[in-house]
C-alpha cells in the first residue's frame, strides 16, 4: 500500500480513523516464537472455503445462518483460562487449567473439539481492509483487496503444505471491511461469528472500536490482532483473554512515554502542551499520560482538546495553537493523528512559534507517512516508539523472523521485496509480510495442543508464550494477563531533509 497523502482541503472522516488506519499499515505483526520451515508445495484450498474474495460483498458460500448458544458450545459460556503449563524444553505447550483442558463442545463428533473446528479443518476469519471510505473522505491511498488476500493465501499455503495444524488444514473465510464504517466492520464480525462460524478472527491492517468486542466479547471469538494504537484497558477486562494485540494498549503507552520523557535530558517538562482528541478511543486514556507527568513534577500548562468531529478539529487548531503560545508553553505533546497534527506544526510555524514536539505510537505519529507533510519547524522532533521504524536508514540488517516471512511470500507468489529501497519499496515490503504474523502466532498457540484444540487452551497457550520474536517489534512477549505483545522502546528523530524518522536509540526494556 502506498502512504496515505492528504489531499488539500479535503474532508477528513476522523482522527480515529486515520491514525489507526497508519497504526495497521505501520508494522507487520507478530511472528511465531520458533521460526518454522517453509517447505512444501501443497497450495491452500479454495472453493467454497474461501469465504468472500477480495471485492466483492461478503458472504461468499460457506457458513450460513445464525448461531444458537448450543451452536456456540460450552466454551461461549467459560472464561478463558489464565495460566500455563510450561514443558521440560521451556517451550511453553499451552495452559492447564481447568476451563482450558475441557473439551469445549460437549458431545461433539470426532475430532470437533469447538467452533469452526472439525476432525480436519480449521476455520479462520481473516480481515481485507478496503480503503474505498477513506479516498471518499478525502485521504489518496492506493490497497488491493486482492493483494492483501494473495499474502494471506500466501502464508497459508505454507502452514497448510507443512501439514497444517495438527494435520488440521486451515480454511479462511475472507470478509472485506471499510476502517471509516463502524457498521462495515461489524458486519465483518457477524459474518465470521455467526455466518462462517470461524474458531478464530486474525488482521493485520487496522481493526478498531466496538466491532473488536462484537468479535471478543458478544460472540466469544478469539482475536489476533493489529489492533487499533491505544486499545484501552477495558477491552481486554471485556474480551476474557480473547484478545492478543501488537500495540501497547493505550494506559501502558501513556505511562512509557511519561517514563521516557522523564528520562530525556532535553525534555524541561516545566511548560508542557498536550493535544489530543480527534476521537482516539477515550481522553482518559491520554489523562494517564497528563497524571504521570504531574507525579514527576512537571507542569502541563495548558491541553487542548479537540473535537472528534475532523471539520470542527481543523477549525479549533489556529485558536488552539494561539491560546498553547499565549501560555507559555515550550513543549507539545502530539497525541492527535497525522491530519491534526499537521495541521498544527504548520499552523504553529505560521504564528512563528516553534516549540520543541513530541510523539508516539498513538495514532502511529512515529511512522515516516505520518509526518510527510511537516515543515521544516518540525526538525529534531522526538517520538518514542516500539517499532522497528528506519532500521533499514541506519544500515541495520533484515531480522531473521523478517527474513523468514519475506521468503515464504516471495517463494508463494513469484514476486520480490525490497526492504531496503525506497520509502515505497520499503511500505510494500511491510504490507506483504503483515499477513505472516498473526498466522504464525496462531501457529505457536494451536501447535502445542495437538488434536485437543478449543478456545480456551488457545487463549492460554498464546498467554503462556513468553518471549515472542515478532517483526518490526524491538521486542515482544505474552504471558499471563498480558495481552500486549511490545516490550521494548527506543527513540527517534525527525530528520527534514528525508521528511523522515531516524533510529536515534537503542531498544530497551519499558518501564511498564
Amino acid at each position: 500500500m502506498t502512504p496515505l497523502r492528504p489531499r488539500p482541503g479535503g474532508r477528513f472522516a476522523s482522527g480515529l480513523t486515520v491514525g489507526l488506519l497508519l497504526a495497521g499499515l505501520l508494522t507487520p505483526l507478530g511472528f511465531a516464537h520458533q521460526l518454522a520451515s517453509s517447505s512444501g508445495t501443497a497450495a491452500l484450498a479454495t472453493g467454497s472455503a474461501g469465504g468472500e474474495a477480495a471485492g466483492t460483498d461478503g458472504g461468499g458460500a460457506a457458513g450460513g445462518g445464525t448461531s444458537t448458544a448450543a451452536d456456540q458450545g460450552a466454551s461461549a459460556a467459560e472464561t478463558p483460562s489464565a495460566t500455563g503449563a510450561t514443558g521440560p524444553d521451556g517451550a511453553h505447550p499451552g495452559g492447564s487449567g481447568a476451563a482450558g483442558a475441557r473439551s469445549a463442545t460437549a458431545g461433539a463428533g470426532a475430532g470437533a473439539t469447538d467452533v469452526g473446528v472439525t476432525a480436519t479443518t480449521i476455520k479462520l476469519g481473516l480481515g481485507l481492509l478496503d480503503t474505498g471510505g477513506l479516498s471518499q473522505a478525502g485521504v489518496d491511498v492506493v490497497a488491493s483487496t486482492a493483494s492483501q488476500q494473495e499474502a494471506w493465501q500466501a502464508f497459508i499455503a505454507d502452514l497448510n503444505a507443512r501439514g497444517g495444524i495438527a494435520g488440521r488444514k486451515i480454511e479462511p473465510y475472507f470478509h472485506k471491511y471499510d476502517i471509516t464504517s463502524e457498521p462495515s466492520m461489524r458486519a465483518a464480525c457477524l459474518y465470521w461469528t455467526e455466518e462462517a462460524k470461524v474458531f478464530a478472527v486474525l488482521e493485520a491492517f487496522g481493526y478498531f472500536g466496538p466491532p473488536v468486542l462484537c468479535i471478543t466479547q458478544e460472540h466469544q471469538t478469539p482475536f489476533l490482532a493489529r489492533g487499533g494504537v491505544g486499545i484501552p484497558a477495558d477491552y481486554f477486562a471485556k474480551s476474557q483473554g480473547r484478545l492478543f494485540v501488537f500495540t501497547q494498549a493505550g494506559d501502558r503507552m501513556m505511562r512509557n512515554v511519561a517514563a521516557e520523557l522523564n528520562g530525556l535530558k532535553t525534555f524541561k517538562g516545566d511548560k508542557v502542551g498536550i493535544v489530543d482528541g480527534g476521537s482516539l478511543y477515550s481522553p482518559q486514556t491520554v489523562d494517564v499520560l497528563q497524571n504521570a507527568l504531574t507525579k514527576s513534577g512537571h507542569t502541563v500548562v495548558r491541553r487542548s482538546t479537540l473535537s472528534a468531529d475532523l471539520d470542527t478539529a481543523a477549525s479549533q487548531v489556529p485558536l488552539e495553537v494561539q491560546q498553547m503560545r499565549v501560555a507559555g508553553v515550550t513543549e507539545v505533546i502530539l497525541n492527535i493523528d497525522l491530519v491534526l497534527s499537521t495541521q498544527w506544526v504548520n499552523a504553529a510555524s505560521s504564528q512563528g512559534w516553534n516549540p520543541r514536539y513530541y510523539a508516539s505510537d498513538w495514532a502511529a505519529m512515529s511512522g515516516d507517512f505520518s509526518t510527510i507533510g511537516m515543515p521544516a519547524a518540525f526538525d529534531g522532533s522526538i517520538a518514542f516508539t516500539v517499532t522497528r521504524n528506519g532500521d533499514w536508514r541506519a544500515g541495520w540488517p533484515e531480522p531473521p523472523t523478517e527474513t523468514h516471512c519475506r521468503q515464504i511470500y516471495e517463494q508463494r507468489t513469484g514476486k520480490k521485496l525490497n526492504r531496503s529501497g525506497s520509502t515505497d519499496d520499503n511500505n510494500a515490503y511491510l504490507d506483504a509480510i503483515a499477513p505472516c504474523s498473526p498466522l504464525m502466532l496462531f501457529e505457536a498457540g494451536t501447535t502445542p495442543l495437538g488434536q485437543n484444540l478449543t478456545r480456551n487452551r488457545l487463549s492460554a497457550a498464546i498467554q503462556a508464550l513468553g518471549a515472542f520474536a515478532a517483526t518490526s517489534l524491538g521486542g515482544a512477549s505474552f504471558r499471563p494477563g498480558k495481552f500486549d505483545a511490545p516490550d521494548l522502546i527506543r527513540t527517534e528523530a525527525w530528520d527534514k531533509s528525508c521528511t523522515c524518522w531516524r533510529p536515534a536509540g537503542t531498544f530497551h526494556p519499558g518501564a511498564y
